[in-house]
Parts: structure tokens; C-alpha cells; sequence
């Protein structure tokens, strides 16, 4: 019982610990990225020897940015473009970074989306996505571990305390000595899928950060993990509003930069946003190259009202009335992804008490009789 409660006790801690570090050299890297971001928007917007300037930055920064630098001045220099040199330079980038700047290059936009990327951590941590919705989620995730050492516990300590045949247990205490001695039993395949879903849950969300979307990669053949989040009742508003968001000013930017229809939507399905996003994008431009009107196959394979509309503005207009419903799409996406957070932390908090309480009664009830029988037998 002893090993059984130290190896579940130190894979507890041991994610806990490497949650809680490993967020804190999240973060860093994220501030290194926005600087190299700001670095690279301030030489590109002015127009400024991109070579030479980096160059000089790296000699007057520290010595993780400066290598970063280094290394992405030396990539540019062999001929690279901007979004695999920085992929290389600095791999933490995320892929809805490398990908914008990706589209940025071949709609011939970069500059533009360079501002906008560095001009984003600006808004503070409204413009994120969920900002502790998801950290929440792994962190109720890890209170796995301690359930499964607690209900495991429960078997030996009703066994240590000898025969209660005689004594009515409640519902709640046979149901753990069952599952414990169930867990018990089978602890080996337990812990392994423990371990199974805990390194799942890391490679998703390691793959989701810092892989980067390929422009001419094919998509998932099943994409369940979008699939499901896409047909979600709540998460679904997030998962729509989190693709237009981030589709939209990709489409705004191609028609700027003078591209048609078909090459700004093509350029916009490459956006890092759900599977089903991405394929209407597609839909899109395959209709318009079959002959059918833009909005008339805008409306049958389902792109939204507002992007609709802004599409139906004067041609000299167009660009600048989808600029706007980018900033809609990303207010939209702000609201619903606080929407899921409020609704979703409560209903774990409630879960979580409401499994707490049923353990606590189920050892505590027993305990009860059980003093109160040795009170009858004393007096």
C-alpha cells in the first residue's frame, strides 16, 4: 500500500510541478517573441535594412534574444522566407503566428500583418484565448491522481478496522471499497492510463501552440478533436468566432494587397483555426472557380452574415468593411471565450465538491456508527 501511495503521490506533485514551471518558461518565451515581433514589424514598416538591423538589435539584447537573433539573421541571410526563418530561429512560435505571417508573404501583406501581430498583446489579456479556461481544465485534470489514491485507500482502511458485518454501511462507503479494490486490482493498468491521458493532453496542447500549419499540407482525415469542439453547444460559438477572428483579417489583407476572391479565400483557409473553418474557406473558392457568384456561394456553403455584407460593399470599400468585421469577429471571440470560462470553472468547482462531499460521507458515516456502537458497549 505504501508504494501504491508514493507513486501515486509523486506523479501528483510531479505534474503539478511541471505545470506550474513549465507555464512560467511559457511565458518568457512569449516575451521573447513579442519583442522579436515589435523588432520586426518597427524595421519592416520603416522600410529599414531588415540584415543590418537585426544584427545591431542582437548586440544590445540578452542572451536568449540575442541567440534568437542570431540565428534568424543568419537564416534570412542564406535566402529563407521571414515564416520558416523564424520557425527555425525561435521554435516556440505559435502556428497561428507562422501561419499569418505565411499568408502575409504570398498575399504580399507583411507588413501590415506584422503591425497588427505586434500591436496585439497590446489589448492585455482580454485579446487571449480562454486565459485560464484552459489551465483550469488541466489543473482539474491532475486532481485525478489524488482521487485515485484516496478511493484506493478506502479498502484498507475498512479492512484494517476489522469486521463490520454487523454495522449498516451507506451506499456511498460500498461503492468506494468497490471501485478501490477494483483500482486496486488493476493498478498497473491504471496508472499507465493515467500516464497515457496526462502525455495525450500535453501533446495536443504542445502540437496546438507551437506546431506550425503548413500552408500546402492536407488536413486531418478525421478530425474528431475539432469535430467535437465544432458541434459543442458553447464551445462551438468560441470554436466559429475564434476562426473568423482569425480568418478574416488574412481576407481583408489579400483583397488590399489587390488579390481576387478566390486567392484571398484560398489564403484565409490557411489560417491555424478549426478544420470546418478552413474547409468552407475552401468550398468557397471552388465554387467561385465553377462559375457561381461570390455571394451566391457565400450563402450555400455557409459563410456568415457579416462577412456576407462586407463583401457586398463597393469594390473600394471592401477591404476596409472586412478590416471592421475583424475587429467584430474579435470582440465576438473575446465575449464567448469569458462565456465558456464563467460557465465552465463554476460547473468544475461544483463537480469537484460534489465528488468531495460523496467521499466524505462514505468514510465519515461508518466511522459514526461505529463510535457509536463502542459508546453503547462502554456505558
Amino acid at each position: 500500500m505504501s508504494v501504491v501511495m508514493l507513486l501515486v503521490t509523486l506523479l501528483t506533485w510531479t505534474a503539478l510541478i511541471g505545470w506550474i514551471v513549465g507555464g512560467a518558461w511559457i511565458r518568457a518565451r512569449r516575451l521573447r517573441q513579442e519583442a522579436l515581433i515589435h523588432a520586426l514589424a518597427t524595421l519592416i514598416g520603416r522600410d529599414l535594412p531588415l540584415l543590418r538591423g537585426l544584427t545591431r538589435l542582437s548586440m544590445d539584447e540578452s542572451s536568449g534574444m540575442s541567440r534568437a537573433l542570431e540565428r534568424l539573421t543568419e537564416r534570412l541571410a542564406r535566402g529563407d522566407s521571414l515564416s520558416a526563418a523564424l520557425r527555425d530561429a525561435h521554435w516556440g512560435f505559435s502556428s497561428e503566428t507562422i501561419g499569418a505571417i505565411n499568408a502575409a508573404e504570398r498575399a504580399g501583406t507583411l507588413a501590415t500583418t506584422l503591425r497588427e501581430l505586434a500591436n496585439r498583446p497590446a489589448t492585455g489579456q482580454a485579446a487571449e484565448i480562454a486565459p485560464s479556461a484552459p489551465y483550469r481544465i488541466y489543473l482539474f485534470m491532475l486532481c485525478g491522481p489524488a482521487v485515485l489514491a484516496l478511493i484506493t485507500a478506502v479498502r484498507f482502511v475498512f479492512v484494517d478496522m476489522g469486521d463490520y458485518d454487523d454495522i449498516s454501511l451507506p451506499s456511498a462507503t460500498v461503492w468506494l471499497m468497490e471501485v478501490g479494490a477494483w483500482v486496486y486490482d488493476h493498478l498497473v493498468w491504471v496508472t499507465a492510463g493515467l500516464l497515457s491521458v496526462m502525455m495525450l493532453c500535453v501533446y495536443a496542447w504542445v502540437r496546438r501552440e507551437f506546431a506550425p500549419r503548413q500552408p500546402d499540407y492536407p488536413p486531418p482525415r478525421f478530425p474528431i478533436g475539432d469535430a467535437l469542439r465544432w458541434w459543442m453547444p458553447l464551445v462551438g460559438r468560441v470554436e466559429r468566432a475564434t476562426a473568423l477572428a482569425r480568418q478574416t483579417p488574412i481576407l481583408a489583407a489579400s483583397i488590399h494587397a489587390g488579390h481576387d476572391i478566390v486567392a484571398a479565400a484560398r489564403h484565409a483557409a490557411e489560417a491555424p483555426a478549426n478544420h470546418f473553418a478552413r474547409r468552407t474557406m475552401r468550398d468557397w473558392a471552388d465554387a467561385i472557380e465553377t462559375g457561381e457568384t461570390p455571394m451566391d456561394a457565400a450563402r450555400r456553403v455557409g459563410i456568415a452574415a457579416p462577412l456576407r455584407r462586407a463583401l457586398s460593399a463597393p469594390p473600394d470599400r471592401v477591404a476596409g468593411a472586412l478590416a471592421y468585421v475583424a475587429k467584430y469577429y474579435e470582440s465576438l471571440r473575446i465575449h464567448w471565450a469569458r462565456v465558456l470560462e464563467d460557465v465552465t470553472v463554476p460547473l468544475m468547482i461544483l463537480a469537484a465538491a460534489a465528488f468531495v462531499g460523496f467521499v466524505v460521507i462514505g468514510l465519515y458515516l461508518p466511522i459514526v456508527s461505529w463510535i457509536d456502537d463502542a459508546n453503547a458497549a462502554i456505558w
